[in-house]
């Protein structure tokens, strides 16, 4: 009768509570502002991979729905940005691994890169099938023949038919950001750290890097398109590591073993393969479990 028993107030819960209850109730809007909490939050403890993977949600759930933007505050939003530019330089696992692909990336030419960049949509394509059986995820189902496809592409092998498949995953993978079922964290698979959700992906911003790719792939015959090398370091899963494990997630032994991939295929293509070798490896990549 004191009150000392009753059930919390949606103002006295947590931003991780919030972000609970606003999933279940489909909350969008105070979706987002948990998620922008939470970057705040880890933020001000110098967590910046956490506060790199928060904001980066916030940002892509607002940004979602014109109605879900309408509804958020104009200050919340421009900080959001703010912050997430701030990061864009800080130590974070996926900055230092971009950076280093780029600087290795002029040795391997052109080619090289598409090719590198290739291997990383092969790793995804296990992962897509098994996220392709939740609603709203089928276009990740696609990945492996994408896979394929880019390769005819990249050695002059691409009928028009090839050419128009490629471009309905192009556009099947860009409407995923607006799909209730991607941005309000709906639908999981197991995962080595406990469940893996599709919005995980954002933490590498993967869904962009695949739209990138696979648009690119369709332009490359006309020879004026630089190469897309986003792609390569989301196999990593930073946002799912992080979330599951904490800041001190690049130690995880299914990150460490991609980092060991990635700069694998970088020796791989230096040393100038046959195609008949490329395509064995994407056939053993594309049986890869990145979740195992």
């Amino acid at each position: 009768m004191f009150g000392f028993f009753q059930k919390k107030g949606k103002a006295s819960l947590s931003p991780a509570e919030r972000l609970e209850d606003c999933r279940r109730r489909q909350d969008y809007p105070g979706l987002a502002r948990a998620c922008y909490d939470l970057g705040v939050e880890a933020m001000d403890r110098g967590e910046r991979e956490m506060a790199y993977l928060r904001l980066s949600q916030a940002s892509t759930i607002f940004s979602a729905r014109d109605e879900i933007y309408e509804a958020m505050d104009e200050a919340l939003v421009d900080d959001c940005s703010e912050r997430i530019g701030q990061l864009e330089d800080a130590p974070l696992l996926l900055n230092e691994v971009l950076a280093e692909i780029e600087e290795k990336a002029e040795e391997l030419g052109e080619d090289g890169c598409w090719i590198w960049s290739l291997f990383a949509l092969a790793r995804l394509s296990r992962l897509g099938a098994r996220l392709a059986e939740l609603p709203g995820c089928e276009a990740l189902g696609r990945l492996g023949e994408a896979t394929g496809i880019a390769l005819h592409s990249f050695r002059g092998e691409l009928p028009e038919e090839e050419f128009q498949r490629m471009d309905v995953i192009y556009e099947r993978i860009t409407e995923m950001d607006n799909v209730e079922e991607y941005f309000g964290m709906n639908g999981e698979i197991p995962g080595p750290e406990g469940p893996f959700r599709p919005f995980d992906l954002e933490g590498t911003g993967t869904l962009t890097e695949l739209s990138l790719y696979l648009e690119a792939c369709n332009s490359r015959l006309d020879l004026t398109r630089e190469p897309e090398t986003g792609l390569i370091p989301c196999g990593l899963l930073t946002g799912y590591y992080c979330r599951t494990v904490g800041e001190g997630f690049r130690d995880a032994p299914q990150v460490q073993a991609e980092l060991e991939r990635i700069w694998s295929d970088y020796e791989f293509l230096k040393a100038g393969p046959s195609w008949d070798g490329i395509a064995a490896r994407l056939e053993a990549y594309r049986e890869l479990d990145l979740l195992a």
